[in-house]
């Protein structure tokens, strides 16, 4: 027989018909925590909106830096918060029908789990995993949500993800849901971005600071991007000692590299070249098919003829190199002309980040780490103006 709701009747609503109502809400909420949201759920989810709880919502970190609560910790038997200097609590953390979490630090305080109405089930214990640095484990069955203990140390670097696997890099929370997003001219785009250590930054941890580049802003559009930027990198090879193969054109022309199934390339260089003292020789004409690839010039342009050679279809924007105050910037301003010339000659768009990035004259204490590099600023300042123009185009 069917359990009933106790209906209100005629009588005088005193303590019974109050205690006839927390047996209604029991009833309701035992039946709706049994593979549906309890009232508690549904309301949290609301205020304020958690993007993972989104129907076809992707995320490659869960853990929100921006949502936490320092000097906090909690206790691994009752779930509740403490006072723990240097230590942040995550918020609650949607993790219903997850199989795996897996997670890059193991601390002897990692979190608690939490039902569907955020009662405390039981302390997270996390496991090392057959890769160093990663460490995984299966959710209870009844958990629906965790909250995690971060290191403040640890703020840039935390992830939490629905994977056993290591990820490559590190990932900021962000979040994508691809039927939001299917209009958008990057979405599922494939992009591969060839630079050199201004490209390679992107998810790299340097002076305890994670770094996301230039790309992030790609991913948030929609894009697939595989970073192949390598620090000392330059169109040409170069004579600096312990850079001598970290050139361009041996990268992609010598090395014959694979672009199948690729959307669009990205070639960030130059600034090495004028660095390490690549001669930069001639830009050639259009009509050019010779090209002495031990210059700068005749390097780019014998890259740019094995794309358009081999992958006709891959779309190539090039992107000059950035205002610093560590190297000749007359020299750059040369380089910059020249790749704007080669890139018109293949139909290729040129970005010229170093007259509209933002990062010049007086601006390079606030937007670079080192008067080269940018910094996580610079990358915020000039990152969405890449993607407003792969998108314009």
């Amino acid at each position: 027989m069917a359990d009933k709701l106790n209906r209100q009747d005629n009588a005088i609503q005193g303590s019974e018909f109050r205690n006839k109502l927390n047996e209604n809400w029991a009833t309701i909420e035992s039946y709706l925590g049994i593979g549906m949201p309890s009232p508690a759920e549904v309301v949290s989810t609301l205020f304020p909106l958690s993007p993972e709880t989104l129907e076809g919502a992707q995320l490659e970190n869960y853990f929100n830096k921006e949502r936490i609560e320092k000097d906090k910790s909690i206790a691994n038997l009752t779930g509740e918060l403490v006072t723990a200097v240097g230590a942040n609590v995550s918020a609650f953390i949607r993790i219903k029908d997850l199989d795996v979490l897996g997670c890059n630090y193991n601390y002897n305080t990692a979190g608690c789990f939490y039902d569907a109405n955020f009662r405390y089930v039981t302390f997270v214990r996390f496991a090392a995993s057959g890769t160093s640095g990663w460490y995984t484990l299966t959710p209870p069955e009844n958990a629906v949500y965790i909250r995690v203990v971060v290191n403040s140390a640890h703020l840039d670097q935390y992830m939490l993800r629905a994977s056993a696997e290591k990820p490559a890099q590190y990932y900021p929370y962000q979040v994508s849901i691809p039927w939001l997003q299917g209009d958008k001219a990057l979405a599922g785009k494939k992009i591969i971005t060839f630079g050199d250590s201004i490209t390679w930054q992107d998810g790299q941890t340097i002076d305890n600071v994670t770094l996301q580049g230039y790309q992030s802003y790609m991913r948030q559009a929609g894009a697939i991007v595989t970073n192949e930027g390598v620090g000392n990198m330059s169109f040409a090879q170069s004579s600096k000692a312990g850079a001598e193969e970290l050139y361009l054109y041996k990268k992609v022309v010598l090395d014959q590299y694979d672009l199948t199934g690729t959307d669009i390339v990205t070639i960030a260089c130059g600034t090495n070249d004028v660095a390490f003292g690549v001669t930069a020789g001639e830009i050639g004409t259009i009509t050019s098919t010779e090209f002495d690839t031990t210059t700068s010039f005749g390097a780019l342009r014998a890259i740019l003829e094995y794309i358009r050679l081999n992958f006709p279809t891959v779309d190539i924007y090039l992107m000059t190199p950035l205002q610093n105050k560590t190297r000749d910037m007359i020299k750059h301003q040369e380089m910059v002309d020249g790749i704007m010339t080669i890139g018109g000659f293949y139909g290729a768009p040129v970005f010229d980040l170093f007259r509209r990035s933002g990062i010049g004259k007086y601006t390079f204490d606030t937007y670079t780490r080192d008067g080269l590099h940018p910094n996580n600023a610079g990358y915020a300042l000039y990152g969405p103006r890449i993607v407003r123009m792969l998108e314009a185009e």
